[in-house]
């Protein structure tokens, strides 16, 4: 069935698409793991209907959880010691890593203060992400 509003339905709806965000891949600008937050610049382009791609602006102060402050690396055991090959080690995320940023569903300000409210209006504001790990 055609859109009975033209080529202008369409535009809206996808417009709106272009606004909804779920997840999106981040470069750490800044990481404050006693915080637990983080600055990051999102690496997609913002693109108006028919416009063209600009930088998105830095989301500051992203929550980082838990498991996603440090990530797994392999670490060289020393001979000296008496340790032979390479172990596991932890190491903490660091600015210019790149990150998985999810979007939550509705506004997040008032759980990060541990409380349960009612959220203003709106679905996946890029500004109710966290940090969900780094890619290595």
């Amino acid at each position: 069935m055609a859109n009975s509003l033209g080529g202008l339905g369409s535009g809206i709806a996808e417009q709106a698409l272009l606004h909804t965000h779920t997840a999106y891949l981040a470069r750490l600008l800044r990481v404050d793991l006693e915080k637990g937050v983080a600055d990051v610049q999102p690496l997609t382009l913002q693109k108006p209907l028919g416009g063209k791609g600009t930088p998105q602006p830095p989301v500051l102060g992203v929550p980082i959880l838990w498991n996603a402050r440090y990530k797994l690396g392999w670490g060289e055991t020393c001979a000296a010691a008496g340790g032979l090959g390479r172990h596991l080690v932890m190491e903490p995320i660091r600015a210019g890593e790149i990150a998985l940023c999810v979007v939550c569903e509705r506004d997040i300000s008032g759980a990060r203060r541990g409380r349960s409210e009612t959220p203003p209006a709106g679905h996946h504001e890029i500004k109710d992400s966290v940090v969900a790990g780094v890619i290595v």
